[in-house]
């Protein structure tokens, strides 16, 4: 409120002693310290029979619900998003799981089809008998009857080494 240094104090309190005297100076200070706060009690007081004229504290407590309800207005729209996202993400699980499921039950379908069998289907079929394709045959690309040349090399013997 006042802006008073400690030096501003100090010049004040040596001018007091020189002007009033050294036997009614403490009598002066206490009568100065009663006259302040009786004026700050009357500040005091004129303030709160003002602000009650105006209605400040119905004014505070006005802005003050105001402010509560905005947080609770903040609070429902968080719970809404909320829910929004627990809702989307129940609803994209749930999705996953009927995928996953629908995955399942193929799967477990086509592991319950016979495996084909193509050279019993040949001879089925009454076409001429030919020789069940060997392992080594599926990844040459010569017919099926013409000897390899690992058939016509001869081995070693496990003797030799």
């Amino acid at each position: 409120m006042f802006d008073v240094s400690f030096f501003e104090l100090l010049v004040v309190g040596v001018v007091a002693l020189l002007v009033i005297g050294p036997e009614r100076l403490p009598g002066a200070i206490r009568t100065g310290a009663l006259w302040f706060g009786r004026l700050r009690h009357a500040i005091t007081e004129t303030r709160s029979e003002i602000e009650k004229h105006i209605g400040a504290d119905e004014i505070r407590r006005q802005l003050h619900n105001e402010q509560v309800m905005a947080s609770l207005e903040k609070l429902k729209e968080s719970r809404a998003a909320l829910e929004r996202d627990l809702l989307n993400y129940q609803t994209s699980i749930n999705n996953e799981l009927r995928d996953a499921t629908i995955i399942d039950q193929s799967a477990e379908v086509t592991h319950d089809l016979p495996p084909a069998d193509h050279a019993h289907q040949h001879l089925d079929e009454g076409s001429d008998a030919v020789d069940p394709p060997h392992e080594h045959d599926k990844h040459s690309k010569r017919p099926n009857n013409t000897p390899s040349a690992a058939d016509t090399t001869p081995k070693p013997s496990p003797e030799s080494h």
